[in-house]
């Protein structure tokens, strides 16, 4: 049971970032935002997040590893989500809106 609060921690942290960078990026947030610029990778990183966490445990040891291993895990989990949200962007063809800075920082924050 502890592992569905650290997933949902998680979720509300993503999506508090996705409003902080857009709200620095933008000067704020408007309807604009959600249903054209990234409101489709918001989605889809959400969806894709939960889909990891169910298919690869990600949260089983946690408070077990130490520092090495949490920190590859971590990089395994997004380097999974980068590519598979590419994959997803590139199948529904909404890459065009998004610029390859928004994936290599995604890939590296």
């Amino acid at each position: 049971m502890p592992n569905k609060y650290l997933l949902l921690a998680d979720l509300c942290c993503i999506v508090l970032s996705f409003f902080i960078t857009t709200w620095i990026r933008y000067g704020g947030i408007t309807g604009d935002w959600a249903k054209y610029v990234y409101g489709t990778a918001f989605i889809f990183i959400l969806l894709l997040y939960i889909a990891i966490y169910y298919a690869y445990d990600t949260y089983g040891g946690i408070f077990k590893r130490g520092f090495l291993e949490e920190f590859i895990t971590v990089i395994k989990i997004n380097s999974l989500l980068g590519a598979a949200l590419s994959f997803l962007m590139f199948a529904f063809q909404e890459g065009e809106t998004y610029s390859r800075i928004f994936f290599f920082n995604f890939l590296y924050a």
